[in-house]
């Protein structure tokens, strides 16, 4: 989001405080920007009380979610849209932009992504009280619990970790119990972003297996990664 999307969001801020029946549709449009990794089929009422319909995450739904603006926030200059999820999986974030940056606070949601990684097995992802901020410049801010579940070779295995600002870059490193596997993800502020998975094989039966599924050797362990853009 650029500066001068951010001087649109808060003109657009300041009319809903005057009028209540400000679309909700409209808000978020302002918070979350013109691209597609955030996304509802519908938004409907106001920024006081409204709905999100078919709310997905980079093509990952997630359901129905109450949405409001923080009129707390709004008074401390920040414009911030409160989602509830309204079945389903409990789930709930905030949405938040200022002047300077935009992202999202104390995420909580559980992802089921089996498959979305190919060829990282990743089975699922859970957030806890996960948040992130953005400027123009890249990552400013990032703090919570990430936590994922592969599937296929290392079955049941979960990783934890913390997502961090290394520079201007969002790093997450996530580490097993047994650090037998690891998974580094890093997003650049254009929105390239690049995933290793590192699995030490215990054993050459398993090796064999990782080798038969795309994993190359190293002397570090076997490893896949993928790379793209949001």
């Amino acid at each position: 989001m650029n500066m001068r999307k951010g001087w649109l969001l808060f003109a657009g801020v300041l009319i809903a405080v005057l009028i209540a029946a400000f679309p909700l549709r409209l808000a978020l449009g302002a918070i979350s920007g013109s691209g597609a990794l955030f996304t509802a089929r519908a938004a409907e009422g106001s920024i006081w009380n409204g709905t999100l319909r078919d709310v997905s995450i980079d093509g990952v739904s997630l359901g129905d979610f109450s949405a409001k603006l923080s009129a707390l926030k709004l008074l401390g200059g920040a414009a911030a849209i409160q989602l509830r999820a309204l079945s389903g999986e409990p789930a709930a974030a905030t949405l938040v932009a200022t002047f300077g940056n935009y992202g999202a606070d104390n995420v909580t949601t559980r992802l089921v992504l089996p498959g979305a990684f190919d060829p990282l097995p990743v089975e699922s992802v859970d957030l806890k009280d996960a948040s992130v901020r953005f400027s123009k410049s890249g990552c400013v801010s990032a703090d919570g619990q990430v936590r994922v579940t592969l599937a296929g070779i290392s079955l049941g295995q979960q990783l934890l970790g913390t997502p961090r600002c290394d520079g201007n870059i969002l790093s997450l490193a996530l580490v097993s119990q047994s650090a037998m596997e690891r998974i580094i993800l890093r997003i650049v502020p254009d929105g390239q972003y690049s995933a290793k998975l590192l699995i030490r094989a215990s054993d050459a039966q398993m090796a064999g297996k990782l080798n038969a599924t795309g994993f190359r050797e190293t002397p570090e362990g076997h490893f896949v990664e993928i790379s793209g853009r949001f």
